[in-house]
Order: C-alpha cells, then sequence, then structure tokens
C-alpha cells in the first residue's frame, strides 16, 4: 500500500502553519537580506491542515490502514524539530544543551512519540508547547474532523481547575447589619426561689422589671434586699445564681409569670381563670413587672366588679372571695376588696378557714384579723336587714283617690311578702339582695295603688345604695367616700 510523505509543521514563530522545510527555507532567505514569502503558497509542497496550537502535528496523508509512522518519517521529523530548536536559539548546535523537554510528536491517530536525540538534551518543560482545551479547539478549526478528535484529545491545561466555593465559607464574614434591639447577646443566668431553678436569658427579666434592672446593676458581694426581696448571689456551673427569697414569693407564681410572658397573646384572647390572674398579680407586684400587673389587676376586678348594680343572686365562689379579699389589701387592689368582702359577708361559713385557700403564710395570719373585722361588719348588716326588711311603712300616709290597702291591711300583707314567704330568713346577711326582692316584690297584685308602691319602691333603692356606701367606712377601706368604678 502507497505511503505518503509526511510533513512536520511548526505552530510558533514567526511564519506559523510552515512545514520544517518551509520554516527552513524561511530562515535562509532571513539570513541572505532576501525578503520570504508572506503565504504558504510560496512554500507549497503539500496542502495539510493548520495546527496553530499543536507542537508537532503529521498530515494525516498515509494510508488509513497504517497505524504506525516509518521509520525514516520519524528520522526526518526529528532532524527538522532539531533544526528548528537550533534556529530558534533554543538549543547549541554542537551541545545541544537545552533547558527544555523533548516535544511530543502527536501521530494523527493519537499515538504520541517522544523525539529522542542524544546530541540533544532536554530538561525542562516548555511552556510554549502547552495549551489549554479552548486554544486547542480553535486552532482544529479547518482541519478534518478526526484531526479535531485527537487535538481535543491531546489538550494539556495549564492551570488546575479552580477549587469550588464552599457553602459555609459565607459564615465567616455575614454581609447583614445587626438589629439594634432584636439581638440577644445576653449571657444566661440561674434564679432559685424555693430551692427551685430557672436557667434564664437576663435581659428577658431585665426587659420588662424594674426589680431585675435594678438587681443586674448592683456588684454583689453579700445578700442585698430589694424591695422586700432578699438575694444572694453565688455561681453554679459557671453561669450567676441569683437565690431570691421573700415571704410573700413562691416558685409556682414566678412559673406563672414566665408562662404568661410566653402566652401574652393567647392571654389576650383567652383570659386566664382567677388562679392564674391572682397569681400573676401577686409576682408581678414583687417583682415589679408593670405591664403584667396592670393586666393581672384588670383581670382579677372583672371577677369581682366594685359596683352596687353587679351584686346579684350569682354567688361568687368563697374561696376565691377570700384570696381577692387578701390580694386586694397586700397588693394594693382596693377595688377588689370591697365586692371580695361582701362575699364572704353572705356566706354561712364566714369565720371558717378552708385549708385550700393557697395563699401564704403571711396571707394566713392576716386573714383572721380581717375575718373578725367581716365579723362585725356582717352584724351591721343584719341589723341594716332588720331595720329595712320588717319596715311596713305605717306611718305613710296614702294620698290616692284608688282603693288601697297600704292603711287597712298593709302589715298583713308586708308579712305575707316577708316572712312568711321566706325572703328575710334568706337575705339576713344579704342586704343588699333583700332589698332588690322587695323592690321587686308583687305589691299591687296585693291591693296596694300605684303611688304607694313607688314611694316604697324609691324608698328601698335609695336603702340599698346606702348600705353599700357604708361598707367602705365598716371595712376600713383606704377611701369611704369615693365611689368605685
Amino acid at each position: 500500500m502507497a505511503r505518503t510523505k509526511q510533513v512536520a509543521r511548526i505552530s510558533t514563530g514567526p511564519y506559523p502553519n510552515l512545514s520544517a522545510r518551509q520554516f527552513r527555507k524561511a530562515t535562509e532567505f532571513e539570513r541572505k537580506g532576501v525578503t520570504p514569502p508572506t503565504t504558504n503558497a510560496g512554500f507549497q509542497e503539500q496542502s495539510g491542515s493548520s495546527a496553530s496550537s499543536l507542537p508537532v502535528i503529521l498530515d494525516e496523508s498515509r494510508d488509513l490502514h497504517d497505524t504506525s509512522p516509518s521509520e525514516s518519517a520519524l528520522t526526518k521529523d526529528h532532524d527538522a524539530a532539531e533544526s528548528l530548536l537550533v534556529d530558534y536559539g533554543l538549543v547549541e548546535p554542537q551541545t545541544g544543551v537545552s533547558n527544555f523537554d523533548p516535544p511530543s510528536i502527536v501521530h494523527a491517530r493519537g499515538s504520541p512519540h517522544t523525539v529522542a536525540s542524544s546530541s540533544v538534551q532536554l530538561t525542562q518543560p516548555m511552556p510554549v508547547f502547552r495549551a489549554e482545551a479552548g486554544a486547542i479547539a480553535n486552532s482544529s478549526q479547518g482541519t478534518s474532523p478526526s484531526l479535531k478528535r485527537e487535538a481535543d484529545a491531546t489538550a494539556i491545561p495549564t492551570e488546575p481547575p479552580a477549587k469550588r466555593i464552599r457553602e459555609d465559607s459565607y459564615m465567616a464574614q455575614p454581609s447583614f447589619q445587626k438589629h439594634r434591639k432584636h439581638w440577644d447577646v445576653d449571657p444566661l443566668i440561674n434564679i432559685t426561689i424555693e430551692r427551685v431553678g430557672f436557667k434564664l436569658r437576663r435581659s428577658r427579666l431585665t426587659d420588662q422589671s424594674g426589680f431585675f434592672t435594678r438587681l443586674f446593676n448592683i456588684n454583689l458581694g453579700a445578700p442585698v434586699v430589694i424591695n422586700g426581696v432578699t438575694v444572694k448571689r453565688t455561681a453554679w456551673e459557671g453561669l450567676p445564681l441569683y437565690d431570691i427569697s421573700s415571704e410573700k414569693l413562691c416558685a409556682r407564681d414566678f412559673e406563672t409569670l414566665l408562662d404568661a410572658m410566653e402566652n401574652a397573646i393567647v392571654y389576650s384572647l383567652a383570659p386566664p381563670p382567677f388562679s392564674v390572674a391572682a397569681s400573676l398579680l401577686r409576682v408581678s407586684t414583687i417583682l415589679d413587672f408593670p405591664t403584667f400587673r396592670a393586666f393581672s389587676v384588670k383581670r382579677v376586678q372583672s371577677f369581682f366588679p366594685p359596683n352596687v348594680e353587679h351584686v346579684s343572686l350569682e354567688r361568687i365562689d368563697s374561696v376565691e372571695a377570700a384570696e381577692a379579699m387578701l390580694l386586694g389589701r397586700m397588693y394594693d387592689v382596693p377595688g377588689i376588696v370591697k365586692r371580695a368582702s361582701y362575699e364572704l359577708l353572705r356566706t354561712s361559713g364566714l369565720s371558717h378557714a378552708d385549708p385550700d385557700v393557697p395563699c401564704h403564710d403571711q396571707m394566713h395570719q392576716r386573714s383572721a384579723e380581717y375575718i373578725n373585722r367581716l365579723v362585725t361588719v356582717r352584724r351591721k348588716l343584719v341589723h341594716f336587714w332588720v331595720d329595712w326588711g320588717l319596715n311596713t311603712f305605717l306611718d305613710s300616709v296614702c294620698t290616692s283617690t284608688v282603693e288601697c290597702t297600704a292603711e287597712s291591711n298593709g302589715q298583713a300583707i308586708h308579712d305575707k311578702l316577708t316572712l312568711s314567704s321566706g325572703l328575710f330568713k334568706e337575705f339576713v346577711y344579704d342586704p343588699v339582695c333583700g332589698l332588690r326582692a322587695l323592690i321587686e316584690a308583687d305589691w299591687e297584685a296585693q291591693g296596694f295603688c300605684t303611688s304607694c308602691v313607688e314611694k316604697r319602691r324609691a324608698s328601698w333603692v335609695i336603702a340599698r345604695e346606702k348600705v353599700w356606701g357604708q361598707l367602705d367606712g365598716w371595712l376600713g377601706l383606704p377611701d369611704s367616700t369615693k365611689k368605685s368604678v
């Protein structure tokens, strides 16, 4: 099978895309001072492919079934390459000493052959012979498809691929601004109340409490007393430990406060029961949480409205009434004392101390004093009810022109509606509701004229407001003349 001539082409220097023989002729022209041809037409030997980025490329003119270059072709190519290196000054003509590795002859079928020569010693890599894949792709334009594939396959990158940026590397330098308020940097602290420990953020307390704001601004060396509360500071597990003690403060109330801080919105939508509101009132007053105190006072007052119009036959639980009375006196909520006291006054077990009342020892001690006062007030209520419940208004004169039984049979009718019906006995400790019962009785059906009924009802309304007003003084409330709203 016939073999075609192999032509080595050079991709660098002032005359790219020339064969080795063309390049040598060009350099000879320069030495003689003759301008060499500017195109390949002047050096036409054999049409070949352009390979501007490959070091040495053999044209694919050989028979496709011949898989290896002939020895003579390799020798000629080697001689041409050596001559080019000498012409470029990369090696010395005689010694062949150089600082570059021998170039690789890349066969068109992809079989590399290293140029070996005893006279040419190449010791360092030759950067000019290394090209990036992109350059090889560009240089392969206009060549045969197989040559393009071989050029792409032999591309050697000059630089290692860039390292992929780790996602967590952005965390080292945040690109945001810290909020001036909602950026919690406060340390944790430990608090103990009744030997129950709580681990909390300091700002969680100082944002709401004047007590804790003052406490954390004091350098505690010895126990201190703030608003009647004793505080001792130690340390536990590397954190400050504040032991808080007071005869009015308990761990359960402090837990209620923390729950309220977490469920403030829930409490506004679904107000807590009296027991929770009372607990919150105690702890918010002792530890100076003004927002939660205002909420708890309003909630407790909703159970014990102070106006006489709210007093009805529906009784309030006596246990809650006793606690509300003590809360009002001990924690400065006088608006609930009057109604809570009246609820106790109209119960039959006034002197009975209920052990289930969730009060502290001091509250139990004071309750005896308050109960003694209530017993005295109850006697006054009984006397008041006797005076008004048995009053038949016999001294009044009927001025009506119609027939009226108020003067002729008034005593009997009154006894029937009060004594015989059991009304008088039922309200002996509750004149406020007893007077209302008299007002609502059907006196007209018993023969009383409209004038007499209106006169009596007006008197009972006045008496009802009178006894309710006198309760302030009887109970010893701070301002007995001020009307509660």
